[in-house]
């Protein structure tokens, strides 16, 4: 393997400089040898700096924000200082537990040059109850990227976190007039650019917290994720809208739902999305209005003490 060949592992963090250890620790331990970590520090007031100044590796580049920007402007920031052939984002509070991830993907790369992302499964550790569950993709090898959008969700699904996920950095150029970016918008890149291979192989852990940023999301999510696809979408051809009518369909709807469940979505933020998608170009757009004000209600009927 070639030097040419190196991968940017960009991780965005704010304020969890012991889970930031643990993440960096896990990427250091990454058999492949040529790599760098790009460490996006938003302005943290912990001592992130003080922490990630003290490892003495010079593959760490670290970047801190003279003002919070954002966790979405935050990875866009990430990725425009990226210098690999290969990207991959680690979230602060994940890490892997396969030494061999990069390396094996790397490898992958140069059999299979028609592939556009690795992608690996991963445990699913459930902070508050201390839980872990095994999430699959779904599949192992080569998978058609048009196979994979007709059968999105019902055979295969997206993984969890972006860290499971390691994609040609020329995949970004669908994307790089993008000023917010989420883990929706990477896979998405992604399945456009070309075929997936999945390494059917537990490679690390996603920390999730039923009380955390899943139900914790307010209306600048919508504005990243649902504005953002709805730009690729509107972006590529209609040769390609039709491939991936299926996947476009279904991801649109689960955004609908992930933020109508929040116990951040407000009243006026429902109806700006409901006329925003009312006025969009997005399809299935009656199926995300039922979700969109079915799962606001239920949750708010339902949770009204939890809420």
């Amino acid at each position: 393997m070639k030097n040419e060949n190196k991968v940017s592992i960009v991780i965005t963090t704010f304020n969890r400089s012991r889970e930031l250890l643990r993440a960096v620790n896990s990427a250091l331990n990454q058999t492949y040898p040529f790599f760098e970590i790009i460490v996006m520090d938003n302005c943290s007031t912990d001592n992130t700096e003080e922490l990630i100044k003290n490892i003495q590796d010079s593959r760490i580049v670290y970047y801190k924000n003279k003002n919070n920007i954002g966790g979405h402007r935050n990875k866009a920031e990430g990725l425009k200082k990226a210098e690999g052939k290969y990207i991959v984002f680690l979230d602060d509070d994940d890490y892997y537990t396969d030494e061999r991830w990069i390396e094996n993907a790397v490898s992958v790369f140069e059999k299979e040059p028609g592939v556009s992302a690795v992608l690996g499964d991963s445990f699913i550790w459930n902070i508050n109850t201390n839980k872990t569950s095994l999430r699959k993709i779904g599949a192992n090898g080569v998978i058609n990227n048009k196979y994979y959008s007709d059968f999105f969700e019902v055979k295969f699904y997206k993984p969890n976190s972006t860290f499971t996920t390691i994609q040609k950095s020329q995949n970004f150029e669908l994307i790089k007039e993008l000023e917010s970016l989420d883990d929706i918008i990477f896979f998405t890149c992604a399945l456009i650019m070309g075929n997936l291979y999945v390494l059917e192989k537990e490679i690390g852990i996603y920390s999730f917290s039923d009380l955390g940023g899943t139900f914790n999301l307010d209306y600048s999510f919508i504005e990243c994720n649902y504005y953002g696809l709805e730009k690729i979408y509107n972006k590529i051809t209609k040769e390609e809208q039709d491939k991936f009518y299926c996947y476009f369909k279904r991801s649109f709807k689960n955004l609908c739902i992930c933020y109508s469940r929040s116990k951040k979505a407000t009243v006026k933020g429902i109806f700006n999305l409901l006329f925003h998608i009312i006025s969009s170009n997005s399809p299935g757009k009656i199926v995300q209005i039922i979700y969109l004000f079915g799962v606001y209600f239920f949750y708010k009927l339902h949770f009204k003490k939890f809420w």
